[in-house]
């Protein structure tokens, strides 16, 4: 990103606008590439790198031909569809988080990772607990999941319809769902690949 933003700073020093322009959208793209099939950081990030490049590209217009100027706006049309939406985060996180409860519940992230990975004793304590060996598995599974399918729903519909999707409260269940969800999410991204 920063090379192709360097060469638009030149091509722009140079008077070449068009040449300016498209490396700017070269390193909007590569940053919207950045955020698919990520996690809901992911695509933040993506977002966080175009916001410098979006600057640099925006003072190229007033330079550009009308041949140019259509061409970026085509070529800036393209790259918006390839940002990664919301509810593709959340599937992206659906998928990596119920592959860490699954770990979690089978003892494959011992104590120690999730120490690690800065969850401190008491939460620690709700998942390597004596609740754990009686508590019903699968619950935490449908339960994490039906919460993921519950906000890839929300995200899905238009911005002014979305409701929020409070995290599961079932009786017994909160303190134990909230630290499951909490330390896979922590372990997927922490030694995870997407």
């Amino acid at each position: 990103g920063r090379g192709f933003t360097a060469e638009a700073q030149v091509a722009a020093a140079e008077d070449r606008w068009g040449d300016a322009m498209e490396r700017a959208l070269d390193a909007a793209e590569l940053g919207a590439k950045c955020g698919r099939n990520g996690l809901f950081l992911h695509g933040l990030v993506a977002f966080a790198l175009v916001q410098p490049v979006q600057r640099r590209a925006e003072a190229c217009v007033p330079h550009l031909t009308a041949e140019e100027a259509h061409a970026a706006a085509a070529r800036l049309d393209r790259i918006r569809a390839e940002f990664p939406s919301a509810a593709d985060a959340f599937r992206a996180e659906r998928r990596i988080t119920l592959a860490s409860v699954r770990d979690l519940v089978r003892d494959r992230i011992s104590s120690q990772d999730l120490a690690r990975i800065g969850l401190d004793s008491s939460q620690r304590g709700v998942i390597d607990g004596p609740l754990r060996a009686l508590y019903p598995k699968p619950w935490a599974y449908h339960s994490v999941d039906r919460y993921y399918r519950r906000l890839i729903a929300e995200a899905e519909k238009p911005y002014w319809q979305q409701q929020p999707v409070p995290v599961p409260s079932e009786p017994n269940r909160g303190a134990t769902i909230c630290a499951i969800v909490q330390s896979s999410y922590a372990y997927s991204t922490v030694f995870e690949a997407p």
